[in-house]
């Protein structure tokens, strides 16, 4: 099975079900590879994110540049997840990281809350520039994170456990704890 497999394909056929049901364009499907010979827990070495109804699709064979830092000029975008939105998100958090973002010269236009679907979409959002981090704090299966963590990882952001570990695959049960994906200049203020 696969708990003694080299290789293990991580498919999440359709990420947002809520949304596709509602007709919205913020679902995405998802396929990944991870390979337990790579690096010292094994490793994504493939990952593919597609928004279907966006006509977009992100990969981890897609050319990229160097990755943007914090946008001065305006409020920090942080999305997530619009049913269980993170501690930082909420007014407290949320004025705590806007102060440290303004002490540290980062920012001094604060922090904005975006939402959006799945965790795909919302990977996607900070890969398109509409937003500077995504976190989500309560949990979800490895499928939900697999392939939207090697796509950002591939492009440059950092994608690790809130507290700054390295998320692994292949456990039994299948489940990541939590999730931070943001620009490497904001990635410090958001990991505890």
């Amino acid at each position: 099975a696969r708990d003694s497999a080299d290789r293990v394909w991580i498919v999440d056929p359709l990420d947002g079900t809520k949304e596709y049901g509602l007709g919205r364009s913020d679902f995405a499907v998802h396929i990944a590879l991870w390979d337990r010979n790579v690096g010292e827990a094994g490793e994504l070495i493939v990952g593919v994110l597609d928004l279907p109804a966006q006509q977009r699709t992100l990969s981890t064979i897609d050319e990229v540049g160097a990755p943007r830092t914090i946008d001065d000029a305006r409020a920090v975008q942080l999305i997530v997840s619009r049913s269980r939105p993170p501690e930082i998100a909420r007014d407290a958090g949320r004025e705590v990281l806007a102060g440290v973002l303004k002490v540290e010269g980062q920012t001094s236009h604060g922090v904005e809350v975006l939402h959006s679907g799945s965790v795909g979409a919302k990977v996607a959002e900070v890969l398109a520039d509409r937003a500077d981090a995504y976190v989500h704090d309560t949990g979800f299966y490895e499928w939900d994170v697999a392939a939207p963590l090697a796509v950002a990882q591939h492009y440059g952001l950092v994608a690790s456990h809130i507290d700054g570990s390295t998320i692994t695959f292949n456990h039994r049960p299948p489940w990541v704890t939590n999730l931070v994906v943001a620009l490497p200049t904001l990635a410090p203020f958001m990991i505890d």
